[in-house]
């Protein structure tokens, strides 16, 4: 029996819906629309494709993309090695990312309660990243919740955006991280450290000072003043690596 089941994806960024045609070797046309909003009294453009195979609409339905999934998405059952690609996706549809001052960095997330747990205990596990705040969006719906993070913000975009050869992500942010990869990597915070005994035999490589700090149970800027001061602290000598 025919399903009339499609799925149609929209976007204000025309290289999404070109990219996903290509992806999925699509030849489906692309709609341009323009819409007027009465509260920034400015027209966007959209663009859109609708994509009625039976087969693609039942595959991503089995993955849990469904016509409510803004309510009840949960993480899709994929391999891990595709989790990077997912939460890039999400965080090109629903995320920002914010450079301060050429200080500091900042990112949130949007999505599901389920999806942003699963991604927010996966990082903690594997990356130990800790999102600062977790809260819902507004009271109106219930299950939109956002994830935001700050000290440990590259190391989330270093995670999403690990794969370099990857010609899908959306440029307006990728190139954002691309453009403050090499600052991000020279501020003290996220340059990794190496820990010596007092006769320096190498321990153990830190990915940040934060990271160190924690396990001595001291404050970052301690741990950070005895580094810049090239003391030895905690019987260890603390250096960043060149």
């Amino acid at each position: 029996k025919k399903s009339n089941n499609k799925v149609s994806l929209v976007s204000k960024d025309l290289e999404v819906i070109e990219g996903f045609k290509e992806a999925i070797g699509a030849e489906h046309a692309i709609t341009k629309s323009e819409t007027f909003d009465k509260r920034t009294n400015k027209t966007y453009t959209g663009y859109s494709v609708q994509i009625g195979n039976e087969l693609f609409v039942a595959n991503l339905i089995n993955l849990g993309v469904t016509s409510n999934k803004t309510d009840v998405l949960e993480f899709p059952n994929i391999e891990e090695k595709y989790y990077s690609y997912f939460i890039a996706g999400l965080f090109d549809g629903d995320g920002s990312i914010r450079i301060k001052n050429n200080k500091s960095i900042g990112i949130s997330l949007i999505s599901t309660n389920e999806i942003l747990t699963f991604i927010k205990n996966y990082i903690l596990n594997k990356f130990n990243i800790k999102p600062k705040y977790y809260c819902k969006v507004t009271e109106n719906k219930p299950n939109v919740w956002r994830m935001i993070l700050y000290a440990d913000a590259f190391k989330f975009l270093k995670f999403i955006y690990s794969d370099n050869t990857f010609k899908y992500y959306l440029k307006r942010k990728y190139n954002v991280y691309l453009n403050n990869l090499d600052y991000m990597e020279r501020v003290c915070r996220f340059r990794k450290i190496s820990q010596y005994d007092i006769n320096m035999k190498f321990i153990k490589t830190w990915d940040t000072i934060r990271e160190a700090s924690v396990k001595l149970s001291c404050s970052y800027t301690t741990l950070f003043y005895h580094i810049k001061h090239e003391n030895i602290f905690k019987n260890y000598i603390w250096k960043y690596e060149k």
